[in-house]
Formats: structure tokens, C-alpha cells, sequence
């Protein structure tokens, strides 16, 4: 059922700076969107959208009779992290009655700044040394697990104030340009632009970094104030079929893994986990993910085209060989230089990307050889930094021994998963299989081609796939 979502929602130019935006478009969308359902639809259509998973969810959020607080994070997938991107702001929303409000929208700094004075209690991964060297707010999205992700979230940020929060949504900017695209152009006449969802990020990036707000020492984010107010007039225009396909449109943003929520509802828990948990986890037998964690301290994740190529050799008496081949395709020149107003510094946007590039198969998977690649202490977790300057490309080729065994007997059916990575932009991916010569290609899941005693598929990769091959003895 899971669906790939357009990539022409895929943002060119972010920044850290931007990320409040689509917290407060997100948030304000929950806020309206209640009394419309409740008052301004026919029975039919109501119940039409009441049985939506997302609005199960705003239910679940809106708390009913009792109260519930959800921390709102942004993952900012420019500047990537394992877990899906660095978190830049959260927001905090309370629910009550089946409405919810906006309690806060903050810098995620406001809170790590604190948190730094207390010390924190989460040691950085050795790649990310070079950054930090503890775990703050900012850089929690570390693992593979989107609910460890969010729980360490809510631990850190109750490190900060004492108070565990009972919800966490986590967003990507393809949030924010969904919205917008429904919304349509907005007009800010006190800053002479028009907002759309094609130019949103560059031109309140721009606006923010650069604008005369900040030229005049006025918080640069008034802007953000003033494209919510926006916000609240428009976003009830919406058509009960806009909001239909809007909802089903969420949807699509948690099966292609950019949005996750963590919800103390468990039975809300329940329906969602066939719409965002993964088809299996990383280290589960015949699985690949490779995720990535851009530590440049720059947005250059964005300009990266990534191109996987693996192999899997089957020998005569069933041992499994892997190789694989991570292109990283700088496809970008500097770009997004700015001067701050109140430094006189400049900066680009996108530069040099410096990731760590980190393949999770089978535990018990043995490398042979791996270059820059290394074993790391987690079993079957390999990684290596990556760097890539503007219009260049980087390779990081490696060869394993998998632990399955394969028993060769008239027919072998061959199954292997590759898990995809939160807010994950995608990737190209190729994954063929060979078999000893004495064997011939049946039939495969779909998009599987063979001939003979190979066979493979070709697909972009932005959700989780599963792979299905079947040879039989000649």
C-alpha cells in the first residue's frame, strides 16, 4: 500500500533558519482544521474524513477530556543525521476538548543552550566528534528507529525542563511544501514578496538571513508571524475534497518516511504502525539500509545524488557474497552565499559535504574489504566518512560475507529488503543477484528482470522495498 511520494516536493536550498516555518504552517494546520470537520461539512463527507488515519491522529493529539502536550520537531533532511536531519526548533502544543493551541515555537538552541549548562548524559558517535561531543536536542536523531529517536527527544528535552512531554511529531520540510502547494501563493506586502510553495524556502531563508528585520536588529522571524496570520485566514478556505486528499496526502509524507509521530495512544499507535514502522528492522536477516549523516555543518545533503549498486553472488554449496558500490554525486557548485547583515561574515549554503555513510546488514555479516570502510562495535553496522566537494563524485566500494546459508537444492528463492532512511531525499539503487551457472532464472517480484542465472532490479529508492527472485536447478 505504501506509495513514493513526488519528489518535486524535495527542497533545493534550506537552512536551519527555516525550519520554523514549518513548524508553525504544521502546527496551525492541526489548529483549524478541527472546527471545520465538527461544523462546516454533511454528515457523509465528515464521516468520509473522521475515518482518516490523520484524523485519528489530531484526535489522538486534541487529547479529548484529557490534556496532552506534544512536542512538534523538525528534522531538517538539508543537513542529514541518521535519524533524518538536524533539528533546528520545536514546538510545543497543548490539547484540550479536541482543539489544540500553539503554546511555543523556539530555536532549538533556547533549549540546548540550558541543557549545555546542565552536561548532557549522551556521549556523540565517534563520526560526529568533529561537531560535538555530546548529544544536545539538536543532533538527537541518531539511530535507525524512529521511535528510539523520539523518545531520546523527549528525554533530552526533559533533561532541560523537568517535564516529560506526552506526544513528538517529526517533520521534514516536505510538510511544508505540501501545505503551501494546497494553500496556494501568499502575499506579503509589508516585505514585498509573494510566497508560493516552489519559492517558500529560498525566500524566507533569504528574508531571515539576510533581510531588514535583521538589518535593523528586529527579529528576522517577524516574518514568520506575519505569513501565520496568513495562514489562519486561508487555510479554512480549503474545500471539504481538498481537505479529503490533504489528509490522505499526510498520509503518503509517514509511508514514504517524513513524518513520524509518537503518540502516548496506543491504540492510535496501532493503526499507524502499518502506515510508518518500518517493513523490518535494520540487522534483521536479508536486510539492507544504508543511512547517512552529513556532519559539514552545512546543507549540502541537498545537492547529494546517491547511486547504490549491490551484488549478491550465491556460490555452488549456498555461501552469499555481497558487494556494493556508494556513488555520492556532488551535483551542486557553492552556492546560497549570503552576508549577515549583523556580522558582515559570509557563508555558504552549500559547500564541501563531509557524511558519515553508514551500511546495516545481517548481524554476523563479515567485511572482506571496505576501503575507508570499518567495522563498527554494533554487529553488522559498517561506516566511513565521506567527503565530496561541489561537482565531484565519491565511491566507497566494499565486499561482505553474509550469514545465510542457502541450501541449493532444485529451486532457491532469494528475498532481500531495503529499508529506507527518515527523510531520506532518495536514491538510485541497483540489486542483482547471481547464482551458480547450473541454475536459470524463473520469476522475481515486480520491476525483477533476469536471463539465465542473474537477475535484477533498478528502482529509485524513497520508502522501504522488498525484493522476491526464484531460480530454478538445470
Amino acid at each position: 500500500m505504501k506509495r513514493l511520494y513526488g519528489q518535486d516536493y524535495v527542497p533545493r536550498l534550506l537552512h536551519k533558519k527555516t525550519i520554523l516555518i514549518s513548524v508553525v504552517i504544521f502546527s496551525i494546520f492541526l489548529i483549524v482544521t478541527q472546527p471545520l470537520y465538527r461544523f462546516l461539512m454533511p454528515v457523509t463527507q465528515l464521516n468520509e474524513i473522521t475515518s482518516k488515519p490523520a484524523f485519528q491522529v489530531y484526535r489522538a493529539l486534541t487529547g479529548g477530556s484529557h490534556p496532552t502536550r506534544t512536542l512538534l520537531v523538525f528534522a531538517n533532511n538539508a543537513e542529514q543525521r541518521i535519524g533524518g536531519g538536524f533539528v533546528g526548533s520545536v514546538g510545543i502544543l497543548n490539547g484540550a476538548h479536541n482543539r489544540l493551541q500553539i503554546e511555543s515555537v523556539r530555536s532549538i538552541y533556547y533549549y540546548d543552550h540550558r541543557l549545555e549548562e546542565k552536561g548532557a548524559f549522551l556521549s556523540a558517535p565517534e563520526y560526529l566528534q568533529n561537531l560535538t561531543a555530546k548529544i544536545y536536542a539538536r543532533d538527537s536523531l541518531l539511530t535507525t528507529s524512529n521511535s528510539e529517536n523520539s523518545q531520546k527527544f523527549r528525554d533530552l528535552y526533559a533533561r532541560e525542563t523537568g517535564e516529560y512531554i506526552d506526544n513528538v511529531v517529526i517533520i521534514t520540510p516536505k510538510v511544508l511544501s505540501l501545505l503551501i502547494k494546497y494553500i496556494g501563493p501568499i502575499d506579503l506586502p509589508g516585505y514585498n514578496l509573494t510566497i508560493t510553495s516552489d519559492n517558500i524556502l529560498t525566500t524566507l531563508q533569504q528574508e531571515v538571513e539576510s533581510g531588514q528585520d535583521k538589518a535593523d536588529g528586529r527579529d528576522p522571524k517577524a516574518i514568520l508571524k506575519v505569513l501565520a496570520e496568513q495562514l489562519v485566514i486561508r487555510v479554512p478556505n480549503l474545500t471539504s475534497i481538498q481537505l479529503t486528499q490533504l489528509s490522505d496526502d499526510i498520509i503518503g509524507l509517514m509511508q514514504t518516511q517524513q513524518m513520524y509521530v509518537y503518540l502516548q495512544d496506543h491504540s492510535v499507535m496501532e493503526k499507524l504502525s502499518m502506515y510508518q514502522e518500518p517493513i523490518a528492522q535494520a540487522g534483521d536477516p536479508n536486510t539492507i539500509n544504508i543511512a547517512v549523516a552529513n556532519h559539514a555543518a552545512n546543507k549540502s545533503s541537498q545537492a547529494i545524488e546517491q547511486e547504490v549498486r549491490v551484488t549478491m553472488h550465491i556460490s555452488q554449496d549456498g555461501m552469499a557474497r555481497l558487494s556494493a558500490q556508494i556513488s555520492r554525486m556532488h551535483t551542486s557548485d557553492y552556492a546560497g552565499y549570503y552576508i549577515d547583515p549583523k556580522t558582515g561574515q559570509g557563508n555558504f549554503l552549500i559547500g564541501d559535504d563531509l557524511s558519515w555513510v553508514q551500511l546495516t546488514l545481517p548481524r554476523d555479516t563479515k567485511m572482506i574489504t571496505g576501503g575507508p570502510m570499518k567495522a563498527q562495535k554494533e554487529p553488522g553496522v559498517f561506516g566511513a566518512d565521506v567527503s565530496t566537494k561541489p561537482l565531484t563524485t565519491s565511491k566507497v566500494i566494499a565486499e561482505f560475507v553474509l550469514p545465510t546459508r542457502y541450501a541449493m537444492l532444485e529451486q532457491i528463492t532469494i528475498d532481500e529488503t531495503f529499508l529506507a532512511q527518515f527523510g531520506w531525499l532518495g536514491q538510485k539503487v541497483q540489486f542483482k543477484v547471481e547464482v551458480p551457472d547450473n541454475y536459470r532464472f524463473m520469476y522475481g517480484s515486480d520491476g525483477v528482470q533476469g536471463n539465465f542465472n542473474m537477475a535484477s532490479r533498478s528502482f529509485f529508492q524513497i520508502d522501504d522495498e522488498k525484493m522476491h527472485f526464484v531460480f530454478s536447478k538445470q
